[in-house]
């Protein structure tokens, strides 16, 4: 993970982040492994943390279009979306992604289980 980038809601930079990986490997892959095969995207790392940045030129303006928002979010949730988005990837650079199927990514809430059965979803159809 890039270190460079400001952390999300939970504090944790790249940094611990990659610091964490290396004394705990197995936990940290064990973890992802259960998000991918369960289909679940902790609600935890969908948090962001809006920042408002003023825009060039506007400081004196009273206007709210004077600010551009940025999310920063959750170093844990960038690495699952990286991970789910190489493992969509073709292993050929000639295959063509439509080809492929799309994942389906659900939270556990109470909501999905009510609504999908006990079962959760990783991969399938759209």
């Amino acid at each position: 993970m890039d270190n460079k980038n400001a952390p999300g809601e939970d504090g944790i930079t790249g940094d611990i982040y990659n610091h964490t990986f290396k004394i705990l490997p197995k936990s940290i892959t064990a973890m992802y492994n259960g998000c991918l095969r369960d289909g679940v995207f902790p609600k935890r790392w969908k948090r962001v943390k809006f920042i408002p940045i003023i825009k060039p030129g506007k400081e004196d303006s009273y206007e709210v279009s004077k600010y551009r928002p940025i999310s920063l979010l959750s170093v844990g949730g960038k690495v699952l979306e990286k991970v789910m988005i190489k493992q969509n990837q073709p292993s050929r650079p000639h295959q063509r992604l439509y080809k492929q199927k799309p994942i389906r990514i659900y939270s556990a809430t109470k909501r999905n289980r009510r609504s999908h059965g006990s079962k959760r979803f990783c991969r399938g159809r759209v």
